[in-house]
């Protein structure tokens, strides 16, 4: 998972860039499946300290990059590869509701309902 959100962190950023200086954004045929499976590969073998280092690396740099926007910039559209085409503003929203999403579902999977039968 952590190297799923370092190379989704480091993508979003080229995207934002993209849409940011008036650009298209993902193309319309882009496969985000296939996508995440090709770039996860190129992580798996770091450690996770690591892998964490880079993640903190990339916020950073994605965080510093939404710090020098002008907000006229915000209503930028672009497409996004699960979104579609939508407002920068919420390409930004996105980059940190992803990593959300995906721990709230790891959080579901660790902790079972009461009652329920895990195995």
């Amino acid at each position: 998972m952590l190297a799923h959100f370092v190379s989704a962190e480091q993508a979003m950023r080229t995207l934002i860039e993209d849409v940011y200086a008036g650009g298209a954004g993902a193309v319309e045929d882009f496969d985000i499946d296939r996508f995440n499976a090709g770039e996860v590969a190129d992580w798996v073998e770091r450690t996770p300290d690591e892998l964490l280092r880079e993640f903190e690396a990339s916020r950073q740099s994605c965080v510093a990059l939404v710090r020098r926007m002008e907000s006229a910039n915000l209503a930028n559209v672009g497409r996004h590869p699960f979104l579609g085409p939508v407002a920068l503003e919420d390409i930004i929203k996105m980059l940190y509701r992803h990593d959300q999403i995906h721990l709230r579902d790891l959080r579901r999977l660790l902790k079972p309902e009461a009652g329920e039968i895990v195995g």
